[in-house]
């Protein structure tokens, strides 16, 4: 994941919808083992909640958690 922040106001968004959405899933479904998800964002300041980078690293900094959030709402 290649992008880099350097305002006070979060990064355009990158919508789950299309080319995109289709991209991260190839990208982390075809893993076999592990993922490696490296990055230098503040998911809080740089990303919006909706942000399908955003959940990406969520969800990779804590799997169960996330999964758990998800199903509780």
């Amino acid at each position: 994941m290649a992008d880099s922040n350097e305002n006070d106001y979060p990064l355009n968004m990158m919508s789950a919808e299309g080319d995109r959405k289709r991209r991260y899933n190839a990208a982390v479904s075809r893993a076999k083992n592990q993922v490696w998800l490296v990055h230098s964002l503040d998911t809080a300041k740089d990303l919006k909640e909706e942000d399908i980078r955003r959940k990406l690293i969520e969800y990779s900094m804590n799997p169960i958690s996330y999964y758990l959030i998800l199903v509780m709402n």
